[in-house]
């Protein structure tokens, strides 16, 4: 397949997922609306968004607001969720170093670089390294594939991408804890076309599809 044939492909899927994307935001607006604010008396869910947050860090400043939901954090958040899927040493290795940097500074919303910074990010290239040669000694994808189908890690995959959006609406209410799987419904379909993508015609047009839905979430937001 020629690359104007997967990107009119990767097309249809968009037009797709922004069909069912629409649906689903406006059945999450309404459990938002009519169960949690009219009926349980509690502050709306979708009062605040991750888009509200980066224009704070940013000062507003579009063009690095561009750079952080577009290319920055679709590169990031693909590189966790879905390089590993081709079960390369590699990739997983680049993967799970990723994640453990992403967990060290969700707290900080965004990396400042500095001396401490780079110090980690040293120590972090290192364990990759590591981590690849001992994985380079097995014939891991073999071994996972034997017992757990490739359709199965998409799965886990695309569901583990979704609930990790539920950090949105940190700090959460232990109340309503059942509600919020429901609120990230929009995010979990998301990976569920990503993995598709990522498996059918690589990881660059995944990434591509990530950036560009991010891309007309942030016109339409503005």
């Amino acid at each position: 397949m020629s690359f104007k044939e997967k990107l009119k492909a990767v097309g249809r899927l968009f037009l797709l997922f922004f069909i069912i994307n629409s649906i689903l935001a406006i059945l999450v607006t309404l459990i938002d609306h009519l169960v949690v604010v009219n009926y349980l008396n509690l502050p709306s869910l979708q009062q605040s968004s991750p888009l509200d947050r980066i224009k704070l860090f940013t000062g507003g400043h579009l063009f690095y607001t561009f750079l952080i939901v577009v290319l920055f954090a679709p590169f990031i958040e693909e590189v966790i969720f879905r390089l590993w899927l081709s079960l390369k040493p590699l990739h997983i290795s680049i993967a799970v170093v990723t994640l453990a940097l992403y967990l060290l500074f969700v707290t900080e919303i965004y990396i400042i670089f500095n001396l401490r910074w780079l110090f980690i990010l040293s120590i972090a290239i290192m364990v990759a390294i590591i981590l690849y040669k001992v994985l380079d000694q097995f014939p891991l994808s073999d071994m996972v594939v034997k017992y757990i189908p490739k359709k199965i890690l998409g799965i886990i995959s695309a569901v583990l991408f979704g609930l990790l959006h539920m950090v949105n609406f940190i700090p959460l209410n232990n109340d309503i804890w059942f509600f919020y799987p429901l609120y990230v419904l929009p995010q979990t379909v998301l990976g569920f076309f990503i993995v598709t993508i990522r498996f059918k015609y690589g990881f660059g047009y995944a990434v591509l599809f990530h950036s560009f839905t991010n891309l007309v979430a942030l016109i339409i937001a503005r």
